[in-house]
């Protein structure tokens, strides 16, 4: 489908309808390190798996926006996290739906689940963590390339 200029001042005029100023500049934030940093290697993440780090999510810090401050996070809530998802997933869906697993997944059972020190150590981090599972004993693996 053909976006037009006026489907996107209906769309824009809509969001403003919904979000404070804050939310629309962020909304606007991510839109743009969406497109200017996933959106050009989209089709070969989708074909080949491969996905870039020059510039990572959790230096624009989208990992840790549901953690608190004190582990390093925004503390901003679910409202920015599904922001960022919609923005993310327009860019790329298989990379939104990368990033719902980790920032879901694995940020908030950490937030939820985890122990002070655990709490201290991973989040947030700065690369996508991966997320496993195994068929014979549906366990939850977690690897980490890089936290603070």
């Amino acid at each position: 489908m053909k976006t037009t200029h006026s489907s996107h001042r209906a769309a824009a005029f809509s969001t403003s309808l919904l979000f404070d100023d804050t939310q629309i500049q962020f909304k606007e934030s991510v839109s743009q390190f969406s497109t200017e940093h996933i959106t050009p290697h989209a089709s070969k993440i989708d074909h080949t798996n491969y996905f870039p780090k020059e510039k990572s999510m959790g230096e624009f810090n989208l990992h840790g926006i549901t953690a608190p401050e004190e582990y390093g996070g925004l503390g901003l809530g679910y409202l920015y996290h599904c922001i960022a998802m919609e923005e993310i997933s327009r860019a790329s869906g298989s990379v939104g739906l990368s990033y719902g697993a980790h920032s879901n997944l694995c940020i908030n059972q950490l937030m939820r689940n985890g122990n002070p020190d655990q709490k201290q150590k991973y989040l947030p981090c700065e690369f996508m963590q991966l997320l496993c599972t195994t068929h014979k004993c549906t366990a939850f693996l977690f690897f980490v390339y890089k936290c603070k």
